[in-house]
């Protein structure tokens, strides 16, 4: 994955220093895009693996190749957030993401819909497990 990520980098930065200007070509965009889903499987497995570290490194290199917040990288942020036990600020950022991406009630496309739903989901189920995590902890303390 490291072979792929430095192949993909490389490849990115020869092409943006023959653009002209600002504006990302869709062969930049793309390379990007590609570059953000290996960084975050790099920060899921090392997740996974219990490796805080490595997980919290990839996903702020992705996280620095955005111009916004995209879903995959937030939610993987989120996720090495509760992996570090951090509840109550992942639980926050996934909805502050959900308030960011989607301020409207309604949502124009069925993609917009079915991401809105995933995020709404994920941060309700972040919600339910710290307020378990809150209550088990007191109840705990209180059998002592």
């Amino acid at each position: 994955m490291a072979t792929r990520i430095s192949l993909l980098r490389s490849t990115r930065q020869k092409e943006q220093r023959q653009q002209i200007g600002t504006a990302a070509t869709p062969f930049i965009s793309g390379l990007m895009d590609i570059e953000k889903q290996c960084l975050s499987r790099i920060s899921e497995a090392a997740r996974e693996s219990h490796n805080s570290q490595i997980a919290l490194n990839s996903v702020i290199r992705a996280q620095k190749l955005e111009r916004s917040p995209s879903a995959l990288v937030s939610q993987e942020f989120a996720n090495v957030l509760w992996g570090q036990r951090e509840h109550k600020v992942a639980v926050q950022f996934l909805k502050d993401l959900v308030s960011l991406h989607f301020p409207d009630i309604k949502s124009e496309t069925a993609q917009d819909r079915t991401q809105k739903a995933l995020l709404l989901a994920r941060l309700v189920m972040c919600a339910v497990a710290w307020l378990i995590y809150r209550l088990t902890r007191r109840i705990g303390r209180m059998d002592v």
